[in-house]
C-alpha cells in the first residue's frame, strides 16, 4: 500500500498559527503508516522548519532531487523530512491550494498512491475540495466523505441537524451584519460566543460578556479567514471542555479517547492543548453522545473529533471536526495499538480493541 498523507499547513501555510499542530499530526501519521509497512508520500513547503532549505527542489516545486541534513537512508530506502519515502516540495509561498501548479503537484502525488489521507481546515472549503480531488481520482479516501465534510464544516448546518435529532447543543444563530448581530445577541442573552460559521480550531472564536465587546468580537470573527462572510452567535455554556477522538467506518463508529481541552483566555479563545485519555465518571455517557452526533451527520469516516462541554451534569455538543485532530499526537503515546492499523480496521468495519499503556497524558500546542 502506498499512502499520500497531506497536511495543509505544512504544505501551504508554514507561517500560520496552526502550523505546529499540523506538523505534529503529519509526523505522527507518517510514522504510524510506516510502522505498518506501508509506503508513504507527502507534500510540504520548503520553508517548513522541519525541512529547511537544505533539501533542494525542482524550480517551481516537484519531488525532492537533492538531500541535505534532513534525509536518511533506511535499509536502502531514502527517507525525507518526516520519514516519508517520497517528498514533494512547494517553494513558492504565493501558491494557493486551488492554483494550477498546486493542482498538478497534488494530482501527481495522488497518481503514485492507491490511498490518501487529507488533514486540512474546513475553513474556506479547503478540506472539502482536497477530499473531492481524492474521491475523483478513484483512490481510497482514508478520511470523511465530501458529503460528511459539507455538513460538518458549516457549523450552523451541524446545529440544525443535531438539534433536530434531539442532541443538546447551545442555542446558535447565524448573522452577517452588525445590526443583526446586536439584535440576535440580545435574543440569545449574554454571555455569548462569536465564531466563524466555517472556522477551524479556535481562530476567530471570542467570548462576549457585555454589549460593548460585541463589535470588536464580530470584526475578529468576520476577518479570521479570507472567505468568511457569516458568523455564528452561540449561547455560552460554562463547564468542562472536552473532546472525543473518533474512529469512524462505514458500519460502526468507535470512540477512542476522551480528552480535556485547555484554553489560554477567551477573548479570543486560544487552544493550548490538554490531556488525552482522561478518566471521567461520565465517560460512557459522553461517548454515547459523541457517537450519536457523529453518526447523525452521516458520511464521517476515519479519524475525527467531537467537541463537547459538560455542564451541571448535562452534555452539550459544540461542534464536529471531520478530520484528524491534535490529540492524536499524544494518543499515539498512550496506545499500544498502531494508529494507522486502527484507522484501516475501522474503515473496513472491523471490531477495534484498544490497549492503553498510559492515561491522563498532558500535551501542549506550541
Amino acid at each position: 500500500m502506498r499512502v499520500l498523507i497531506f497536511e495543509y499547513f505544512t504544505a501551504c501555510e508554514p507561517a500560520a498559527p496552526e502550523f505546529p499542530e499540523g506538523q505534529a499530526m503529519l509526523e505522527t501519521l507518517v510514522k504510524s503508516f510506516l510502522e505498518t509497512g506501508a509506503h508513504v508520500s507527502t507534500i510540504t513547503h520548503i520553508d517548513c522548519t522541519s525541512i529547511g532549505a537544505s533539501i533542494r527542489a525542482k524550480p517551481g516545486g516537484g519531488s525532492a532531487v537533492g538531500t541535505g541534513g534532513m534525509s536518511a537512508n533506511d535499509g536502502g530506502n531514502t527517507r525525507y523530512g518526516f520519514g516519508a519515502e517520497k517528498l514533494s516540495l512547494i517553494n513558492n509561498p504565493g501558491w494557493a491550494f486551488h492554483c494550477k501548479r498546486f493542482n498538478e503537484l497534488f494530482y501527481d502525488a495522488l497518481s503514485d498512491c492507491n490511498a490518501a489521507l487529507v488533514i486540512a481546515p474546513e475553513a474556506e472549503g479547503i478540506l472539502f475540495e482536497l477530499t473531492a480531488r481524492v474521491e475523483r481520482s478513484g483512490r481510497t479516501n482514508l478520511g470523511s466523505t465530501t458529503a460528511g465534510i459539507a455538513k460538518a464544516q458549516n457549523k450552523f448546518l451541524t446545529y440544525t441537524i443535531l438539534s433536530g435529532k434531539g442532541i443538546k447543543m447551545p442555542h446558535t444563530q447565524p448573522v452577517s451584519d452588525l445590526l443583526n448581530i446586536k439584535n440576535t445577541a440580545n435574543l440569545i442573552g449574554y454571555p455569548i460566543v462569536i465564531k466563524p460559521v466555517d472556522g477551524t480550531g479556535s481562530r476567530g472564536v471570542y467570548l462576549v460578556e457585555k454589549p460593548g465587546e460585541l463589535e470588536k468580537a464580530a470584526n475578529i470573527a468576520m476577518h479570521a479567514f479570507r472567505s468568511t462572510n457569516k458568523i455564528l452567535l452561540q449561547a455560552y455554556i460554562p463547564g468542562k471542555h472536552v473532546s472525543a477522538t473518533m474512529a469512524g467506518g462505514s458500519t460502526a463508529t468507535h470512540p477512542v479517547s476522551l480528552n480535556e481541552q485547555s484554553f489560554d483566555g477567551h477573548k479570543p479563545f486560544a487552544y493550548t492543548g490538554g490531556i488525552v485519555c482522561i478518566d471521567h465518571p461520565d465517560t460512557n455517557r459522553i461517548f454515547e453522545t459523541a457517537t450519536l452526533a457523529w453518526d447523525a451527520l452521516g458520511g464521517l469516516r476515519g479519524y475525527g473529533g467531537v467537541d463537547l462541554v459538560i455542564s451541571n451534569n448535562e452534555i452539550y455538543v459544540i461542534e464536529i471536526n471531520p478530520r484528524p485532530t491534535t490529540p492524536l499526537t499524544a494518543l499515539k503515546k498512550c496506545l499500544s495499538n498502531n494508529l494507522a492499523k486502527l484507522l484501516l480496521q475501522a474503515l473496513r468495519g472491523e471490531e477495534l480493541n484498544f490497549v492503553f499503556k498510559q492515561t491522563n497524558l498532558p500535551f501542549k500546542v506550541t
